[in-house]
């Protein structure tokens, strides 16, 4: 299923650079960053940075702020998905990108 809620389209990627985890566009926006997250070990400080003004950032904060919910979501599906015995191949693939992308969101950055 294929949804626009006006967000940026993906793909997105996480990024370090000077301290900053970043979410950025890839592609087809690459110098476009959605936010940035940046924490200072020595303040104990966690910051939050915008990249100029995009009319779809509303959209992608909405998305953002979502993710935790989406994630728990995703993966709950995604174990009930796994215990189901002869899945289609269409099942298959859907569980595939399913472990996919709960794989994604729980990668770190490396740093």
């Amino acid at each position: 299923m294929k949804t626009q809620t006006g967000h940026t389209p993906g793909p997105w990627e996480v990024v370090e650079h000077s301290g900053m985890i970043c979410v950025a566009a890839a592609a087809e926006h690459p110098h476009k960053t959605l936010c940035s997250v940046g924490y200072d070990e020595r303040q104990n400080h966690a910051w939050r940075v915008e990249e100029g003004f995009y009319p779809d950032n509303p959209a992608n904060a909405r998305l953002i702020a979502a993710a935790p919910e989406l994630l728990e979501a995703l993966v709950s599906l995604y174990e009930i998905i796994n215990t189901m015995p002869d899945l289609s191949d269409g099942e298959k693939k859907r569980a595939t990108q399913a472990r996919a992308a709960i794989a994604l969101a729980m990668t770190e950055v490396a740093q």
